[in-house]
């Protein structure tokens, strides 16, 4: 399946897209930086550099099914997981080029999608992921509506954008 996803972050948010300072001073790592706690993310996402200079920072995708409603999409529903870049524009990417991620699982149940940034709090889709032909798409930014817990799981960071609050883990 593939899984087109639209997020902000609040640090480098900047007005209407994100800032690529760390991209921009090399300062990005070239392999995924979740094989630590809290995510312990065993992926082998790599790159030998980053050429896309609109890269924000890795993210970190994970899917969970359940047959219930967001409330039900627990850490013990997830059925995959994968390292991969945000761009300024609210994008997520895959690490093998300008491509959107893609997950080599079935999916039987309601598709739910958490985001996890290493220095902003995780969020989860409010809403069951739709999906047309196998692709299936989420837009955290449009409406806190759209975030599980609504302005409790995110912050507005423009008129009637939202992202994901900055923050420790």
């Amino acid at each position: 399946i593939v899984v087109s996803l639209n997020a902000f972050l609040e640090g480098p948010f900047k007005g209407t897209s994100m800032n690529t300072q760390l991209n921009s001073n090399g300062d990005l790592p070239l392999s995924q930086p979740f094989n630590q706690a809290p995510w312990n993310y065993a992926g082998d996402e790599s790159v030998t550099s980053i050429t896309n200079a609109n890269i924000v920072d890795w993210i970190l995708i994970e899917l969970r099914q359940s047959m219930g409603n967001a409330a039900t999409a627990r850490d013990y529903t997830m059925i995959a997981r994968q390292a991969a870049f945000l761009k300024s524009d609210g994008s997520v990417i895959g690490t093998y080029g300008d491509y959107v991620p893609y997950f080599d699982v079935p999916i039987t149940q309601n598709l739910y999608v958490v985001l996890w940034h290493r220095n902003h709090l995780g969020i989860l889709s409010a809403n069951a992921v739709t999906h047309v032909n196998g692709n299936y798409s989420y837009d955290y930014t449009a409406s806190a509506d759209n975030i599980y817990g609504g302005l409790y799981g995110c912050k507005e960071l423009s008129a009637g954008v939202y992202g994901m609050i900055s923050g420790c883990l």
